[in-house]
């Protein structure tokens, strides 16, 4: 579950992303002070050196006590070859110097420190940490006195930033791309592609790939005219009506499969799925 206070996965995010507080959210003056310092040396020409002295001074443990188990915590698996704090340096010192982005280049792992395990071989998991981060950094960023725009932002971000497994195999299918566009949404696409391109280069030399963002790049430019998000020409109202089913997991499943049908081909009618819904109920046959 999201940080409650900022979740809203219907958000459609303005072109200026502002690190102003929320109007409602009123925040004290050490909270104020804590984003100047915290965001002084993220935005810093050598962010490293400055989060580095951050860290040893003890200012970045009092701003964020729950980095302090990263410092240290060796991941342990052949795709990292440094602490969970190494890398997030390297991935903040990779993103664009922009300040709400390497915020959250900065908490993109935190989700790590509460998330990993051990397996017989020795070696380190961390299921779930872009989910358990995301909500980490809600909790975090609301006690600096940031905005709900600025949370959600950096959530969405933190949340899917592990999506690009997905392209590892260089497979651009239709269906994968506008799934992206669609879940992400334009305003937040480039950013998160910095993120994960970023956080790729970050890794140990052998499980870098760094030629995926740029080609994800171009392989999503053909869907650039193409609307953030079409409305499906069905909804779960239809899907009840057309099984005679109640409100439950048989219609999110439905409705998943109009979805698929819809990412494959955004020009079909509503008449087509409407009859490819009827037979599958004539054919008695589910999804399940």
């Amino acid at each position: 579950m999201r940080f409650q206070i900022c979740i809203n996965p219907n958000k459609k995010y303005g072109k200026q992303l502002s690190l102003q507080v929320n109007k409602h959210h009123n925040i004290s003056k050490e909270q104020e002070q804590a984003q100047v310092e915290l965001l002084k040396a993220l935005t810093a020409t050598d962010p490293r050196q400055a989060l580095t002295s951050l860290k040893e001074s003890g200012q970045l443990a009092l701003l964020i006590p729950e980095m302090e188990k990263a410092y240290d915590m060796c991941q342990q698996t052949r795709h990292h070859d440094g602490t969970v704090w190494e890398h997030t340096l390297r991935v903040v010192e990779k993103v664009p110097n922009k300040p709400l982005l390497r915020l959250t280049a900065l908490l993109h792992d935190i989700g790590k420190v509460e998330t990993k395990t051990i397996d017989e071989n020795g070696v380190g998991h961390f299921y779930k940490h872009e989910q358990v981060g995301a909500d980490m950094a809600g909790e975090i960023m609301w006690r600096l006195g940031f905005s709900h725009a600025d949370i959600d932002y950096a959530q969405t971000l933190i949340e899917e930033h592990m999506r690009l497994k997905c392209f590892a195999d260089f497979k651009f299918t239709n269906k994968r791309l506008r799934k992206l566009k669609w879940d992400v949404g334009d305003e937040l696409l480039d950013d998160l592609l910095e993120l994960c391109h970023a956080d790729s280069c970050s890794c140990a030399p052998a499980s870098q790939c760094p030629d995926l963002v740029p080609q994800l790049r171009e392989a999503l430019a053909v869907f650039q005219d193409e609307p953030p998000k079409l409305v499906l020409p069905v909804n779960g109202n239809d899907i009840m009506q057309i099984f005679g089913i109640e409100p439950g997991p048989k219609v999110k499943e439905y409705l998943t499969m109009v979805e698929d049908m819809v990412l494959e081909n955004p020009e079909i009618g509503s008449s087509e799925i409407f009859n490819f819904l009827q037979k599958h109920k004539n054919d008695g046959t589910t999804l399940i």
